[in-house]
């Protein structure tokens, strides 16, 4: 029996989920982040939420890896 391997799906990310997702691959941390999008703690917390939630991940690290094998990140 033969089986076909999964494709990936992009997940419809909103810009600011999208800004925040390319910041921390980059390396930026949380806080700092947060800083400069201006969002409260708790704003700031519901869109990471939300980016995991849509990404099926639980942590930055999965969530850079899903992001860049779904292509929604593209290495320079």
């Amino acid at each position: 029996m033969y089986f076909q391997p999964q494709s990936l799906k992009q997940p419809q990310l909103k810009s600011t989920e999208l800004v925040i997702l390319k910041s921390l691959a980059l390396g930026l941390g949380c806080e700092t982040i947060k800083n400069l999008l201006e969002l409260t703690e708790i704003e700031f917390e519901k869109k990471l939420s939300s980016l995991y939630l849509k990404l099926q991940v639980c942590n930055v690290y999965s969530a850079v890896v899903v992001a860049f094998k779904t292509g929604i990140l593209k290495e320079k």
